[in-house]
């Protein structure tokens, strides 16, 4: 009798051990299942879309990877990324961008669209004003005319360039009212060079998590390198638009002038030069980058494809009644369809944006901690073969036969522009870009591949950075068909 005491004492710990690990795996039961990180790492440096297709399949709708010090969690199934991104809009609508996007100008949260952590009243007044100078109906109209003659003139070119130099020079003059490329002079200069610059943008700042992010106290390591690689872009930052930038305050101190465009309004508005150069070359990533891949990939479907151009350039021809200025991309439900169909089989952005969780809570049922960053899985989205017919073809006439919208409302099977507060405030302006442009190249041009390549041979091998394009620049020659 005199033992029981100690016998009791002794077990004590042994007893809390138990408690302490049935808790734990109480509460980790109700997280969403984890997938190995470094496996999936592995088999993604292998043959990493082909891995993108299947996560859903093998970890279900909903499934968590823990990288480092970050808790991923991704979405995969319609259903789910609608209670993200309508049921649970408010508590999702944090982003996550790498930490080191913000090194790169000093309060450069305060003049973002994309980089704002949150939907604050900074987000939302720069948001707005990038809509009325950018984004909206009466803004496209007044800036509707692309560059046309100078993309005629070219006679043989790589597509991707001449298309991003019309798209810079389009959204740098409704930012800036100048061009930032002389198409016909520095087409293999400046072009590449601003593209290349970009292109690093996409890869090395908001497509890569930054290593202090997964791995917290490498700061003070790390610390230093960061901010010398940070202070080498901000730099680069005012060589493209802090010249421009000084000749219009210059300009504004000789006369009082209305504001134009996006940069009268922000110096008016009292932002600092830093901030402007951010928000424009935030603007200029935006939209360009995706836009340009975007028409590269529809390019080369319509070559695989001769029915589907052939199809598209009678609805043109028989729209644009004889000019090609008339074509408006609302009144072309098949060029409507191809693009669709092109961000649905080929989506910009493989995940989106990134999102946060800015609370805890619950999404079917399991446990989303606060600060947990959200991606959703376009790519299986995209080939969920209960939601689509043949998910691999290229069939635009599925959208002409669905009330599918660009928009991520009411339907969330196919999102590309994402949905609720942070849907990509540029969808209109992006679409009557490509929808103009396209237009523009099928009509006026018959396209051939390069002498020996045949149309069933079109290298359509993908490459993942954060969004997905083409390994091999897509080369052709253009006819004109007039």
């Amino acid at each position: 009798m005199d033992l029981l005491p100690l016998v009791a004492l002794a077990s004590l710990p042994a007893c809390l051990f138990f408690l302490l690990w049935y808790r734990k795996a109480i509460r980790s039961s109700r997280f969403p299942p984890s997938a190995c990180a470094w496996q999936l790492v592995w088999n993604m440096s292998m043959s990493p879309l082909a891995s993108l297709a299947n996560l859903a399949q093998i970890y279900g709708p909903i499934f968590s990877l823990r990288v480092g010090a970050l808790l991923i969690i991704v979405a995969s199934s319609p259903e789910t990324v609608m209670e993200i991104l309508k049921t649970r809009d408010r508590i999702f609508s944090g982003r996550y961008i790498p930490s080191f996007y913000y090194k790169i100008i000093p309060h450069i949260e305060q003049s973002s669209v994309l980089g704002s952590r949150a939907c604050n009243d900074d987000w939302k007044y720069i948001r707005r004003m990038c809509h009325d100078w950018l984004f909206s109906v009466k803004a496209i109209k007044q800036r509707n005319e692309v560059r046309e003659r100078k993309m005629i003139e070219m006679e043989k070119n790589v597509l991707r360039h001449i298309v991003f130099a019309t798209l810079a020079n389009s959204m740098s003059s409704m930012m800036v009212s100048r061009d930032l490329i002389d198409i016909e002079r520095e087409c293999k200069g400046r072009n590449q060079r601003l593209m290349g610059f970009i292109e690093a943008i996409m890869l090395d700042v908001l497509g890569t998590p930054s290593v202090v992010d997964l791995f917290p106290t490498l700061d003070g390591l790390l610390g230093f390198w960061e901010r010398r690689k940070a202070t080498k872009l901000h730099q680069e930052f005012k060589s493209l638009w802090g010249k421009v930038i000084e000749e219009r305050r210059e300009e504004k101190c000789v006369r009082e002038v209305p504001s134009q465009d996006l940069l009268d309004a922000l110096i008016y508005n009292g932002f600092c030069n830093d901030n402007i150069c951010a928000l424009l070359m935030e603007m200029l990533v935006a939209g360009t980058f995706t836009s340009c891949i975007t028409i590269e990939w529809l390019m080369a479907e319509l070559i695989k494809n001769q029915g589907v151009l052939h199809k598209l350039q009678d609805e043109i021809e028989n729209t644009i009644d004889g000019d090609i200025n008339n074509a408006s991309y609302g009144h072309m439900p098949y060029l409507q369809a191809c693009l669709k169909e092109t961000l649905r089989l080929h989506p910009p952005t493989l995940f989106g944006v990134p999102r946060r969780a800015l609370e805890t809570c619950t999404v079917k049922n399991y446990v989303i901690p606060k600060d947990s960053v959200i991606l959703i899985n376009n790519w299986a989205l995209a080939r969920d073969p209960v939601t689509w017919d043949e998910p691999l073809k290229f069939k635009p006439k599925r959208f002409l036969e669905s009330k599918l919208e660009l928009k991520g409302n009411l339907q969330f099977e196919f999102i590309p522009f994402g949905a609720g507060r942070r849907i990509c405030p540029g969808l209109n302006s992006a679409t009557a870009h490509i929808g103009r442009i396209v237009s523009l190249l099928v009509h006026c041009f018959d396209w051939v591949l390069l002498e020996g390549i045949n149309q069933n041979d079109l290298n359509m091998t993908e490459k993942l950075v954060l969004t997905v394009y083409m390994k091999e620049p897509l080369s052709l020659i253009p006819r004109s068909r007039t």
